[in-house]
């Protein structure tokens, strides 16, 4: 997994992913598809990992299917984010959404 938003704190970062931008959707953990996210957004799993949070960005169904793996019980928020807020806010995003 490579692809991640940096936030300006290390937790808090679903809170603050939505403060973003107004298109930013929270999504159900039970709910969430790759498949079924709008056009021009992607899935990003906002992953606690006790001391810091991580919010990865699923680029693609295998990503997506990494960060929703069924043994992976860490607490975790999904969020639709336009592409384009992803873009700014995760360095190198070029590399995975562009290739």
């Amino acid at each position: 997994m490579g692809l991640y938003m940096e936030v300006e704190s290390n937790t808090g970062k679903a809170e603050l992913i939505k403060k973003l931008d107004d298109r930013v959707q929270p999504v159900c953990t039970h709910l969430v598809s790759f498949k079924k996210c709008p056009k021009g957004f992607l899935p990003v799993c906002v992953v606690d990992n006790v001391f810091f949070e991580a919010a990865g960005v699923a680029y693609s169904e295998d990503e997506f299917n990494e960060f929703n793996h069924y043994r992976d019980t860490r607490p975790k928020q999904w969020l639709y984010v336009p592409i384009e807020v992803i873009r700014q806010h995760a360095p190198g995003a070029g590399a995975y959404l562009d290739g």
